[in-house]
């Protein structure tokens, strides 16, 4: 999954209080003041970033750290007393980020608020904090997420006169996902080959026991080969095209071959055209459950309750002793 994030940031800094720190502000050197950025990719980064502290522009640059997690963006020193008006320093700055996966943050700020538009349809919100669910909307259009988490709702200080901690376990935010792409969709498929090809078999020997029509089993062999022949033409023709159309060409094709085999081994069209419309009506109803997403597992069972239904009730009425003897 990548994207790519047009972040907008803005916020303030008060005057820091430093006899918390054990600091005395005459010792400071305000002039040597600067604001520092972390992110987990600098290369993923694709607009110059300039920010502005009080209506004055100042560019970032990276800075070499020992820190191999993070990379870092510093901006020129500057006078802080000067600079902050009303012990207030004001700040805004905007980036242009292509990222893969996921997005994160982690709330700094003695108040952090986050507000979240996109147009992809499947998020996944995850990370220490929850999004607001008043404001939280997920559609087909895409999605909205609002965060807001006070200092107090976080176990790490807000002033540190030394090396910022390690708060990676502090991090929230979305992760895109995909929930049925072209190749889950074929290894969902292929996970029903063992009850397509059970049923075929279960089919050819209703009417083999039926109508006492001996198959041999190399016969059998074949016709398990060309459904086995499905699942390699659906993945290697879903890497040329679309999931559907792969579904749709794959069966047809196995459909129609066991189809003429049929009608070569029972010896008449009757049984191979009830043969062909099981499969068809038996491959819809499974491409049916590998579309679906919340209903899978229930729509399956119902099915497969039908098909259970079904088999009872059409053998019935054959007699197992004398078709064993």
């Amino acid at each position: 999954m990548v994207f790519t994030a047009e972040m907008k940031f803005n916020g303030n800094f008060g005057k820091p209080n430093f006899e918390k720190l054990g600091i005395k502000e005459a010792d400071l050197l305000w002039d040597k003041a600067a604001l520092v950025v972390k992110t987990t990719n600098l290369k993923s980064i694709k607009s110059d970033l300039n920010i502005k502290l009080n209506n004055q522009t100042f560019t970032f640059e990276s800075k070499e750290e020992e820190d191999n997690f993070y990379g870092t963006l510093e901006t020129g020193a500057f006078d802080y007393k000067t600079l902050a008006a009303n012990n207030k320093l004001d700040f805004n700055f905007t980036m242009k980020y292509n990222g893969s996966n996921s997005v994160k943050f982690i709330p700094i700020g003695k108040t952090t608020q986050i507000s979240l538009n996109s147009d992809w349809e499947s998020p996944s919100f995850e990370g220490m904090f929850a999004a607001n669910d008043t404001t939280k909307t997920i559609s087909n259009k895409g999605f909205h997420a609002d965060w807001k988490i006070l200092h107090i709702n976080r176990s790490f200080s807000q002033q540190y006169d030394s090396k910022i901690p390690n708060l990676n376990g502090y991090s929230f935010g979305v992760k895109l996902i995909e929930t049925v792409d072209e190749y889950q969709q074929n290894e969902r498929a292929s996970k029903y080959g063992f009850l397509v090809i059970g049923l075929t078999f279960l089919i050819f020997f209703l009417i083999q026991s039926v109508n006492k029509i001996n198959i041999h089993i190399f016969q059998y062999t074949m016709l398990g080969l060309a459904l086995i022949m499905f699942y390699t033409l659906l993945i290697s023709i879903t890497e040329h095209s679309s999931f559907s159309l792969a579904y749709l060409i794959a069966s047809v094709a196995v459909i129609g071959m066991i189809v003429l085999y049929s009608v070569s081994i029972l010896k008449t069209k009757k049984f191979p055209l009830f043969i062909g419309l099981s499969l068809a009506g038996l491959y819809s109803f499974i491409y049916v459950i590998i579309q679906l997403e919340n209903y899978a597992l229930l729509v399956g069972s119902i099915g497969l309750f039908i098909i259970l239904g079904l088999v009872m009730y059409f053998s019935r009425k054959i007699d197992w002793n004398n078709t064993a003897n």
